[in-house]
C-alpha cells in the first residue's frame, strides 16, 4: 500500500514500469502509433529511447518530410533513435543481448522509458508457444530488474484477416505472450474505409475503458510539419465498423453451439471436418462479434494448438 504512485504515460493504455504490447496487422499504423505515443512522451519532459529495427535513417527520412519536402519534422530531443542499422545483420540472441545492453546503460543514466519496433526481430520464434513463453518472461525479468516502462510492437499471424475482431489470440505467441505482459492494446482497420480504430485487450492497473463496446475510432493524417497523427473522431462498437464483413457463417455458428453443449475443439474440429485450430479461432470471433460469454466448462489445455502448447506450465 505503500507502493509509489505510477503516472499514466499515454492515457491509459500504458502505464509506468509496466511492460505493453501494441498489435496490428501490416499497414495498420502501428509504428506511426507509436511514434506519435514516443513524441507526445518526450514532449511533456520524458526522455524516450525509440528501438527501431524496421525502418532504415534514409526511411525514417523520407516519412517525416513536412508538406512541401523543404525539410522535416523536428523531433523533441528528449526523443532518442539510435542507429540500429548494424544490429540487423547480427543473428537475434546477439540483437536481443546488444538491445538489453543499451537498455542498461541507458537506465544507469536515467532514462527509464523505451519502445521496441518490432519484437519479430528479437525472436522471429514466437509462432512456437514454448519459445513465446521464454522470451517474453526473460524480456519482463529483465525490465523489472531496471525499473523501466517498455511499449513492444508486435503483430498479428499473416493468415489473420483484417475483417475479424481483435482479441489477444490475434497477437503472435498467443497466451504464451498475453499471460506476461501487464497490459495490451492493438489497431484494427475499419473495412471499406480509410480509419483504423484502437482497442484496449488488458489492462492489469486499471479499467478497460477502450472495449468493444467503445473502440476509439479515427485516421492517421500527416500534419504540414511532416508529423503522422492520430486523429480521434470518437467511439464507435467494434462489431458495427465489421458489421457483415465478419464472415459469421452458418458453419461457425454450428461449432460454437457445439461448443456451448461443452464439446472439446478438437471433438467439434472432427464432427464439422476442419483442424481444431480453425475452431478455436471460429468460437473466439463469434465470442468476441457477439458480445457473448462462454460455458463451456471443457478443459481445452491438452489440444495440441500451436500457440497453446505447454499453457499450463506458463499461466498465472
Amino acid at each position: 500500500m505503500q507502493a509509489e504512485k505510477r503516472k499514466y504515460l499515454y492515457k491509459n493504455l500504458w502505464i509506468e514500469k509496466e511492460l505493453t504490447m501494441l498489435f496490428g496487422t501490416t499497414n495498420t499504423g502501428k509504428s506511426l502509433f507509436a511514434v506519435q505515443i514516443a513524441e507526445e512522451i518526450a514532449r511533456n519532459g520524458e526522455k524516450v529511447i525509440y528501438f527501431d529495427y524496421e525502418l532504415s535513417e534514409q526511411q525514417l527520412s523520407d516519412r517525416y518530410e513536412n508538406a512541401d519536402r523543404t525539410g522535416h519534422y523536428v523531433f523533441s530531443e528528449n526523443l532518442i533513435r539510435p542507429n540500429l542499422d548494424m544490429d540487423k545483420y547480427a543473428s537475434y540472441k546477439e540483437r536481443l543481448k546488444k538491445l538489453f545492453e543499451r537498455m542498461e546503460e541507458a537506465s544507469k543514466l536515467g532514462i527509464k522509458i523505451f519502445i521496441i519496433d518490432n519484437i519479430t526481430y528479437l525472436n522471429p520464434k514466437l509462432s512456437d508457444g514454448v519459445e513465446a513463453s521464454k522470451f517474453i518472461i526473460n524480456f519482463k525479468s529483465k525490465m523489472e530488474v531496471l525499473g523501466v516502462s517498455v511499449l513492444l510492437i508486435g503483430h498479428t499471424p499473416k493468415e489473420q484477416k483484417n475483417k475479424t475482431v481483435l482479441t489477444l489470440d490475434k497477437l503472435a505467441g498467443s497466451k504464451n505472450i498475453s499471460n506476461f505482459i501487464d497490459s495490451c492494446f492493438a489497431i484494427g482497420k475499419v473495412e471499406g474505409e480509410n480509419k483504423i480504430y484502437i482497442k484496449q485487450l488488458k489492462a492489469r492497473s486499471c479499467a478497460i475503458s477502450l472495449d468493444e463496446n467503445h473502440v476509439l475510432v479515427g485516421t492517421f493524417t500527416k500534419r504540414d510539419d511532416g508529423l503522422f497523427e492520430f486523429a480521434e473522431e470518437g467511439t464507435a462498437m467494434e462489431k458495427n465498423l465489421l458489421k457483415g464483413k465478419t464472415d459469421i457463417t452458418p458453419q461457425k455458428e454450428h461449432a460454437f453451439k457445439l461448443y456451448q453443449e461443452n464439446y472439446s475443439y478438437r471433438k467439434i474440429a472432427s464432427m464439422i471436418g476442419v483442424s481444431d485450430k480453425t475452431v478455436k479461432a471460429w468460437i473466439q470471433d463469434y465470442i468476441s462479434y457477439h458480445n457473448v460469454k462462454s460455458y463451456n466448462y471443457m478443459d481445452n489445455n491438452e489440444i495440441g494448438l500451436n500457440n497453446d502448447n505447454n499453457n499450463q506450465l506458463y499461466s498465472v
